[in-house]
């Protein structure tokens, strides 16, 4: 009884300091393990506990930040890289990325490894500090995560850093090939680094786009501002944009279900009333004197490359050559 009063008392105060908890004192990994044999604690990585139910109710980058703060606490010299830097560093990553600590280490230390942690190695990087947990430097982190990803997902991370930087994708692409230097990677890197464009709001957006590359479709202009005809002064922006040859205007929206059910974006309206909002606003976008077609998409629909093609060809998205090898990498 004592001993699960003591895991229990662990876990709450971990909890509170939004970490996973991580024991020093025998006495405290004792009862921890205890814990965990009956089933109600997990352990996310080696030495480190949560109780079950809280764990499971967390979100994919929640769970990475209380390993991470956790992990730090245990091995204060830890660099942690790729993913998981990115995180820190606030770039767009999919869930499925941050599934696994990733720490920088050696070429010599680099055959230890664990099955609850992957290293990669890194040299001649200056760690930083974020949320009081040491990282590779911000490039470097970009680079790591690029080069560990396809098309789709590498553009969103440089969409998201050009965003926050406030820079376009050329400079990016400058500043990665410094910090890159001569690595096998360099060239897809500062290939996709070359095609940023911070516009775009996040990384559904951003691996929409890549698709439609990839299959060699026209780039389209990203959150184009449009002014409502019956309210001048009040301004849409729209997702995707392309001016048709025949003069047509086309307006893609990637719609996804947060539009209608999360609060941040809802404003506290009920689906009815969201619904309504969006068939008025398309209803406005449409009206002028130039020709405009409305083309919505999910992104279940983006992930099906034949189908969306055959979407954006009914639409009339144009052709074009993309001269772009990174392009050609996907997912």
């Amino acid at each position: 009884m004592r001993s699960t009063c003591k895991a229990r008392s662990l876990l709450e105060s971990a909890e509170g300091q939004r970490m996973c908890a991580a024991p020093t004192a025998p006495s405290d990994k004792r009862a921890l393990r205890r814990a965990l044999s009956s089933g109600e604690v997990v352990s996310p990585a080696r030495g480190i506990y949560a109780s079950r139910q809280y764990w499971e109710e967390l979100s994919a980058s929640d769970r990475a930040m209380h390993q991470m703060r956790a992990l730090a606490n245990l091995h204060p010299d830890w660099v942690f890289a790729g993913p998981s830097a990115g995180l820190l560093h606030g770039l767009s990553l999919a869930n499925d990325q941050l599934t696994k600590p990733v720490i920088a280490t050696s070429k010599a230390a680099h055959s230890r490894c664990a099955a609850d942690v992957s290293r990669i190695v890194v040299t001649g990087d200056r760690a930083a500090t974020r949320d009081g947990i040491r990282v590779t430097s911000f490039l470097r982190t970009l680079y790591d995560c690029v080069r560990m990803s396809g098309f789709g997902r590498g553009l969103a991370l440089v969409d998201s850093a050009s965003r926050m930087k406030g820079i376009t994708g050329e400079r990016l692409a400058d500043n990665l090939s410094v910090i890159c230097g001569h690595r096998s990677s360099t060239k897809m890197v500062v290939g996709v680094a070359r095609l940023a464009d911070g516009r775009s709001e996040n990384g559904g957006e951003s691996i929409a786009r890549a698709a439609m590359m990839h299959l060699g479709f026209a780039i389209p202009d990203l959150q184009r501002e449009v002014a409502d005809p019956m309210e001048p002064t009040h301004r849409y922006f729209v997702d995707f944009a392309w001016d048709l040859p025949d003069g047509t205007v086309l307006f893609g929206e990637l719609d996804g279900k947060a539009k209608y059910t999360d609060v941040d974006m809802t404003a506290g309206r009920n689906v009815t009333e969201v619904l309504l909002r969006e068939r008025r606003r398309e209803a406005r976008l449409t009206m002028g004197s130039r020709p405009v077609k409305v083309m919505r998409f999910s992104f279940a629909e983006v992930c099906d490359l034949s189908g969306f093609a055959r979407l954006l060809r009914s639409y009339g998205v144009p052709l074009a050559w993309h001269a772009v090898e990174a392009a050609q990498r996907w997912p």
